[in-house]
């Protein structure tokens, strides 16, 4: 998969940058944010920028807002059980180390933020361990 860092590094440098400039909002604000390296990426957890428990992906990077690689929230497709965050966002590095800079484009295009993408519904899949996380 070292082929697929290099394909996605645009988007994970896009990553860096948001996650950075976050990063130092939140110790300027007080907010204590961490980065650590784990789901195959660099995670920015504790930031204060985002609306609600939330968490983005961009390459090899995720950004956590109000929640954290361990929490959990519901399934985009409102399927049962619950999804943790982490493995979730893991399975969209996968994704994007193969599409690279067409990600973002093929994503939005297959429904953006919605139970309809069968990006997001794979990577539900993928954190529940009922499927791989490719769609």
């Amino acid at each position: 998969m070292t082929a697929g860092y290099i394909w996605t590094a645009p988007n994970t440098a896009i990553g860096l940058i948001a996650g950075g400039a976050d990063y130092l909002a939140g110790l300027a604000t007080g907010t204590h944010p961490e980065i650590h390296i784990a789901n195959n990426a660099f995670q920015f957890v504790n930031l204060p920028w985002g609306s609600g428990e939330s968490a983005l992906t961009l390459g090899n990077v995720q950004l956590y807002h109000d929640s954290n690689p361990g929490s959990f929230g519901p399934r985009y497709d409102d399927g049962s059980g619950l999804v943790q965050y982490g493995p979730h966002e893991q399975a969209h590095t996968y994704q994007y180390q193969v599409l690279g800079p067409f990600f973002l484009p093929t994503y939005f295009f297959s429904g953006g933020i919605s139970a309809n993408n069968p990006f997001e519904v794979s990577a539900d899949n993928y954190a529940q361990r009922i499927g791989g996380w490719w769609p």
